[in-house]
Formats: structure tokens, C-alpha cells, sequence
């Protein structure tokens, strides 16, 4: 017999060790609460999640289609298993998985990337080789929340009194839901290549979490500091007391920031479909309650 507040229990645990990126414990906890009620499709769904952070793709496909076999009327579900299917390279039955995703949720963003990036990769699509790394990237930032290693020494991978120009390479982007708030592009921080910050450490961590990003920059204007992100280093030329970094160049311990506020979110709840600008300037009104708001929920806890 199914012992569903323990199975809650555990649940609950597995999520706080999720967030907390600690992909193995939280594995534990997930299995301990399919052991207490096999029948819930979300366990599944979370552990699957677990393993394709851990890049274990095979029992993250495993999971993802017991989610699917115990709830085939839950979208999110096939984007589980048609992650896992396109990391193996199963790209016919990764996009087969998007398709039938898409039935249920025709709409639905994400399943309908997870179908263009197997059905390019699939047939190889020309010129998608020179971005291809890059666009991986994005596809796993976006789905998966996981960490990766700062690649050189922090401080000393600091470009000192060097500046990087636009030149055709700022990166517009969504800074918002990293935190930033003002000094941005036209006072437009979901699409803008900068903003204030106080510290230069920010100008590195959120680089690191922006698929596209390739350099930051760090320095004066209008006597306020500012972050900046580029895409390329063409623009590159001596700057005095201006700082510059690659992606890689952040302090140690760097983790992918995440979208807004984490404690917000639960299954079917997320920045993508809460947050973004094409909802207007209060969000989705679906997902709020007298808890959860725009405010709390859009915006990091920890400003940069």
C-alpha cells in the first residue's frame, strides 16, 4: 500500500537537494519516495531530471518513460524523455516524443524546440555545425539545471584596462531574471546588453549562466558600474580601468544562476511560462495566488 505522506516527505527533500544542485542526494530521495508510491508520475519526472544533470542519459530515459507510461496526458512528461532520447542520439524517437508531447500541448514552447533541435539534428542541417556546441548548450541550460567548472584561476583571468566595444557583437538578452534592475538598454532589462552592478563578480556569474555569451566587461558609465556582454571580441582595444573576462573566467565555485526566484517553482510552474516578457508587465495571472507574485517569483531573492 502506497504511504503517500512519507513518499511527500521524501519528495520534498529530493526537491530542496535539486535546487541545491546536489544531483545524487537528491536521486536518493526520489527513489526512496517511488519506493513509498510507485504510482506518481512526478517522482519519475524529477528523477529523470537528476540523472540528465549527472549526464546519465540512459536512466534518465528510463525514468522519463515510466513518467510517460504512468501519466501519458502530462506534457512535460515527453519533454523528460525526448531530452534523454536526443542526448543519446536517438533523434527518431526523440522527435516521435516531442510529436506526441505536442498533441497534448500544441503551444508548448519547450516541446516544440526539443522538436527542431532532433529534427535538425536528425538531418543534419546545413550551417547548423559552425553554432551546433552552442546551441547544445542553450538546449541543456534551458532544460537541465547544472553546474559547471570555472575553467581558469579567478582573480588573475582578469583582462586589466581592457575594453570590449559593441562592434556587432552585444548580446541583448534577458538580464531581469537574473536580477538586474537598472542601467540597463533604454531601461529595458529583458532585452539588453547591460546594467548596474556592484560588483564585478556579478558580471562574470551571469556571463557564465547566458548560453551566448562569450566575454564580459566590466566598467564605468555615466559614473554608475555597469556589466556588459558580448558574443565575440572584435570590439576588443586598450581601456583604462576597464576589466574584461572570458565566459570561463569567474570566481571558483560558479554554478549556473537560475531564472527568477527557484522557490516559486513546482511541476508545471516555471520562469518560461510565468515570467516572460510576452505574458506583459505582471506575468502570467495564472500562476499567481496570494503568495506567489510577479515580484517574488520574477526577481532572484539575492540581488547582483
Amino acid at each position: 500500500m502506497a504511504d503517500k505522506a512519507k513518499a511527500a516527505e521524501a519528495k520534498k527533500k529530493g526537491n530542496d537537494e535539486f535546487q541545491a544542485k546536489n544531483f545524487k542526494e537528491a536521486i536518493k530521495h526520489f527513489t526512496e519516495a517511488i519506493k513509498h508510491d510507485p504510482s506518481d508520475h512526478v517522482f519519475f519526472s524529477n528523477r529523470s531530471a537528476c540523472y540528465a544533470s549527472l549526464e546519465n542519459y540512459d536512466k534518465a530515459l528510463e525514468d522519463g518513460a515510466e513518467c510517460v507510461r504512468l501519466k501519458p496526458d502530462w506534457p512535460k512528461g515527453y519533454t523528460r524523455k525526448g531530452l534523454a532520447e536526443y542526448f543519446l542520439q536517438k533523434y527518431d524517437d526523440a522527435a516521435e516524443t516531442y510529436k506526441a508531447g505536442l498533441k497534448l500541448a500544441p503551444e508548448d514552447a519547450t516541446l516544440k524546440e526539443g522538436l527542431k533541435k532532433a529534427m535538425d539534428a536528425k538531418y543534419d542541417v546545413p550551417g547548423a555545425g559552425s553554432h551546433y556546441l552552442v546551441d547544445v548548450m542553450k538546449f541543456v541550460l534551458r532544460f537541465v539545471p547544472f553546474t559547471l567548472v570555472a575553467a581558469q584561476n579567478w582573480p588573475a583571468c582578469q583582462e586589466q584596462n581592457t575594453v570590449i566595444r559593441n562592434a556587432g557583437q552585444a548580446l541583448f538578452t534577458n538580464l531581469q531574471g537574473y536580477g538586474a534592475t537598472i542601467g540597463c538598454f533604454l531601461d529595458d532589462c529583458m532585452s539588453s546588453d547591460k546594467f548596474v552592478a556592484s560588483e564585478i563578480e556579478s558580471c562574470a556569474k551571469v556571463c557564465f549562466s547566458l548560453p551566448e555569451c562569450k566575454y564580459w566587461v566590466w566598467g564605468s558609465e555615466e559614473g554608475e558600474q555597469k556589466c556588459w556582454f558580448r558574443t565575440g571580441d572584435s570590439g576588443r582595444e586598450a581601456g583604462e580601468g576597464w576589466v574584461s573576462g572570458t565566459k570561463a573566467c569567474v570566481p571558483p565555485g560558479t554554478s549556473a544562476l537560475p531564472l527568477g526566484n527557484s522557490e516559486c517553482w513546482a511541476e508545471g510552474f516555471g520562469y518560461e511560462n510565468c515570467c516572460e516578457a510576452k505574458f506583459g508587465p505582471n506575468g502570467n495571472a495564472q500562476c499567481w495566488d496570494g503568495v506567489y507574485n510577479y515580484d517574488r517569483c520574477c526577481f532572484p531573492k539575492e540581488e547582483l
